[in-house]
């Protein structure tokens, strides 16, 4: 189980003062140029995403190690909720350079940054595409002007979500397309996996991606967070249940089997709290 992002954003901001008081003393100041992880990164360490990797050289350590262990080079992965590229960059590599990798973001300051990111990896930017891009339902094409997508750790957080403490950023130069239009206009004979990690958007995502999931039968890696859902008038496990209709099953990031009783299992997860998932299509193993 992951600690609820308010907590992180505290502790992150306590490491920040001390990272910003020893890089003062050498004259380097919030931007900073590092390899982390056999990653070129060119982070903002005022943001709590590139603060952790220039910390920890990784974000979300098992995650990145669960994209690994679930496709293979040559394979195609599908990143929703990109932001900076913290796991896109990983999934080039992991899929090499006979591999693609489609990263989408809808909001317009991280986008700027995962593109920054992908030029700083000699090669990337022939696997990866980013696009700024918000997946909707086939039946709603409206785009937020923001979103939750940056995590300050210093600076104004007057606009942060209360709970997970999420700053708004615009999507302007954002476009909306369901998640089996986007595949169909690049093209894809194929999808391996899906990171998917939107905070609530989930079943949003899932109800425009039927072809995607009965025909191309991704495994996906996802955060749940029942709260972000409630918060959007809908069950804790709407989109467990949305993946369980299409022939789903669940594991954690260890591949033990979760429990059957979505709703129960969701109960558990407190408010503010949320975890990540493997959903494998029946059958579906490791790569």
């Amino acid at each position: 189980m992951l600690l609820a992002s308010k907590y992180n954003v505290a502790l992150a901001s306590a490491a920040y003062t001390c990272v910003k008081f020893g890089r003062g003393l050498v004259g380097r100041g919030d931007d900073a140029l590092v390899r982390r992880g056999g990653i070129n990164w060119a982070l903002d360490l005022r943001e709590g995403i590139d603060l952790t990797i220039y910390l920890s050289g990784y974000f979300q350590r098992k995650v990145v190690q669960a994209c690994r262990d679930h496709v293979a080079e040559g394979g195609v992965a599908i990143d929703i909720g990109a932001n900076m590229g913290s796991q896109s960059l990983h999934l080039c590599k992991a899929v090499g350079q006979r591999g693609r990798v489609l990263a989408i973001e809808p909001t317009a300051y991280p986008m700027s940054r995962l593109r920054r990111n992908l030029q700083q990896n000699p090669g990337f930017e022939d696997i990866a595409t980013p696009l700024q891009v918000f997946l909707v339902r086939p039946d709603d094409d409206r785009i937020p002007q923001a979103l939750h997508s940056s995590w300050r750790v210093t600076g104004d957080r007057s606009e942060a979500h209360p709970i997970h403490r999420g700053v708004p950023q615009v999507t302007s130069g954002a476009v909306a397309m369901t998640l089996d239009s986007l595949v169909s206009e690049a093209q894809l004979t194929k999808v391996d996996l899906i990171k998917l990690d939107v905070d609530g958007a989930e079943d949003d995502i899932l109800a425009g991606a039927t072809r995607v999931l009965t025909e191309f039968r991704p495994k996906i890696i996802m955060e749940v967070a029942p709260y972000t859902l409630i918060d959007r008038n809908l069950p804790g496990d709407a989109p467990l249940r949305r993946l369980r209709s299409f022939g789903y099953r669940f594991e954690n990031l260890s591949g033990q089997e979760l429990e059957s009783d979505l709703r129960e299992w969701a109960k558990k997860l407190a408010v503010g709290f949320g975890v990540d998932i493997v959903a494998l299509p029946q059958n579906g193993k490791r790569k």
